[in-house]
């Protein structure tokens, strides 16, 4: 698994996301990110499918480029839109030692029912074990054993958006590697499920287009809920009054807006002129616009969660591309008198809330490879090295020492 050079991508409903990454001495290093607008998506439908095509073959061709090889195969992070949770037991008899084609059966056994309905299953999360008496979290490989238990929840979502999704990159000639839902790179990258064991967690997913609540307990995703409420109405309003493309309401709510601020300044923060007058907005401006839309919207988070405060004292964590406005945490916490934070990456190259995900998707695709037949790179590595090191062999020859260049100032 080290230091292979794996892509993740994930279709916004307003961009196209990729990350390509690679893993050295356990550690993930970003090696490119990319983000191309698009109009193609709503309400997790492909409405226009050459818009979204043309963002992943330039996101993907931006990377490649950068990187000095082609990207041909990417791991997906997948919507969970109408998620639903299978757990499931499987025991099976063990050779002396559990070995890696013991996991493998395990794994290939819970992937046979692949439809359910109108859903497919997209991720099998192996969650206890029970051997020699003993539940354990940590894979018992090389354990010895007459028989092991496998608990696994099994996730499906709605199979069209799978599919929809699955069948635009594909258009592309990208290659699919793996699938991982959103909800668990999310959980993976934040280590939800381990804060979860104590008591529930609730991640606040704030995209633009949507907000999602997902609930974990006990180290499980259990469900998920997608809300009618977003700063997509935010953007709205800054559509219909000031007539702002997206770039600048981006910056005037994502740089600019603090929620908790209860003294913001009224140095003007962004200028523009129209044929009567000069205009200007200041902190000040942006807040009494559009702040108790977010307090609303966070308000709303607070009662649709309410149920889950009678299992246990929650907690929240929200990220997503909107979770970079300040102030979000403090807000949530006084409307729910629970504790709220925000998570952000912390992996160099990829500190940006709207990719907290995509990185969890790298792990979850690291922590599978015992259940995997094998692990593919995203691109072709020999190809790769053989002409990165052809290049540097080159620049090296071409590169004249000191005392050459020094002879070069005299002599012609």
């Amino acid at each position: 698994m080290d230091k292979k050079i794996l892509a993740t991508i994930e279709l916004a409903e307003h961009e196209v996301r990729l990350i390509v990454g690679q893993f050295y001495n356990g550690r993930l290093n970003i090696l490119k990110v990319e983000k191309v607008a698009h109009h193609g998506i709503k309400d997790f439908k492909i409405v226009d499918t050459q818009s979204v095509r043309q963002a992943i073959i330039k996101s993907v061709s931006n990377a490649s480029e950068n990187i000095g090889g082609e990207i041909s195969r990417v791991l997906v992070c997948m919507p969970s839109v109408d998620l639903t949770l299978k757990s499931r037991i499987h025991t099976m008899s063990i050779n002396q030692v559990v070995s890696e084609s013991d996991l493998k059966a395990a794994y290939d056994q819970f992937t046979k029912e692949t439809i359910l309905d109108d859903q497919v299953l997209i991720n099998v999360n192996f969650t206890k074990f029970h051997i020699n008496g003993i539940t354990t979290r940590k894979v018992p490989l090389y354990e010895k054993c007459n028989t092991l238990t496998f608990e696994a929840d099994c996730y499906y979502i709605n199979r069209d958006v799978a599919f929809d999704y699955l069948k635009v990159i594909e258009s592309t000639g990208l290659e699919v590697i793996d699938i991982v839902l959103d909800d668990l790179g999310f959980a993976k990258e934040a280590a939800l499920f381990e804060q979860s064991i104590n008591q529930p967690i609730i991640g606040v997913t704030l995209e633009r287009a949507y907000t999602k609540l997902s609930l974990f307990v006990k180290g499980q995703l259990t469900t998920n809920i997608y809300t009618d409420y977003s700063v997509q109405a935010l953007f709205d309003r800054f559509y219909d009054v000031y007539d702002f493309n997206d770039d600048i309401i981006e910056r005037l709510v994502y740089y600019n807006l603090d929620v908790s601020n209860v003294s913001p300044s009224n140095d003007p923060v962004f200028a523009w002129n129209t044929k009567s007058k000069e205009h200007v907005l200041s902190q000040k401006d942006i807040l009494d616009f559009v702040g108790n839309d977010i307090i609303q919207l966070l308000n709303d988070v607070h009662v649709t969660s309410s149920p889950i405060y009678e299992f246990g004292e929650a907690s929240f964590v929200i990220s997503g591309e909107a979770a970079i406005i300040d102030g979000l945490d403090k807000i949530l916490e006084s409307a729910s008198d629970k504790e709220a934070s925000v998570y952000v990456p912390t992996t160099f190259g990829g500190k940006d809330v709207s990719f907290t995900s995509m990185l969890g998707v790298f792990y979850y695709y690291k922590d599978m490879v015992h259940y995997r037949q094998d692990t593919i790179s995203s691109i072709n590595e020999k190809e790769f090295y053989k002409r990165n090191i052809y290049q540097e062999t080159k620049v090296a020859q071409k590169t004249d020492g000191f005392t050459d260049k020094l002879k070069n100032l005299f002599i012609d």
